[in-house]
């Protein structure tokens, strides 16, 4: 019995052998094995080099004429130098976008009156949805506070007749309240608007 033991470990260890000599032999070793980075050529490093020194010279701050300074709100527009800062008197004014839409066929057909038009009655809009949703959320907030916890078929079996008719009273009350307030939400969101 140990002979037939020394004989197989004998054999194993002599395919492990030449199996390894196998793998061995066959390699490839003409050929130059694949590089996973190559740093970059003396080329490409220049190149990156210049772009940084050119956007670095474009970021130089120019600097103010002879007897100016930049301080008091001296400022450069272009090649042109300003002694003191802007002031609001300078600005041109806002016009408000409050107030009703007075259009006419003429002013509806420059796109900005348009446009203003539009954003108006989005905004109008997304003011009715936000509190149509405000209103789903505390309905549902509601209803699962009021059923959180301690509606279990014991409790339930435990009140009595008119006890039950108040709770069911109350459940179909505060249901009712969710359903009209997700039909508001329902018809928010059907309604679109067009940008013609």
């Amino acid at each position: 019995m140990k002979r037939t033991l020394y004989w197989g470990l004998a054999i194993l260890i002599l395919l492990l052998i030449t199996a390894g000599v196998f793998l061995l032999t066959q390699r490839n070793t003409d050929t130059k094995p694949n590089v996973v980075f190559e740093p970059p050529s003396d080329k490409v490093i220049q190149q990156i080099r210049d772009g940084i020194a050119e956007r670095n010279a474009q970021d130089v701050v120019k600097p103010p004429p002879p007897g100016k300074t930049f301080e008091g709100g001296g400022h450069w527009h272009g090649d042109v130098w300003h002694d003191a800062p802007h002031t609001p008197s300078d600005l041109q004014p806002i016009p408000s976008v409050d107030g009703p839409v007075k259009a006419n066929a003429d002013s509806m057909s420059d796109p900005s009156t348009k446009l203003t038009h539009w954003l108006r009655q989005y905004k109008k809009w997304a003011r009715e949805y936000e509190k149509a949703h405000d209103e789903w959320v505390k309905a549902v907030e509601a209803s699962n506070n009021y059923l959180k916890g301690k509606w279990t078929p014991e409790y339930l079996t435990n009140l009595s007749d008119t006890e039950k008719e108040q709770v069911a009273a109350k459940i179909l009350e505060l249901h009712e309240a969710c359903l009209t307030a997700n039909n508001k939400l329902d018809v928010l969101s059907k309604e679109r608007l067009s940008f013609k």
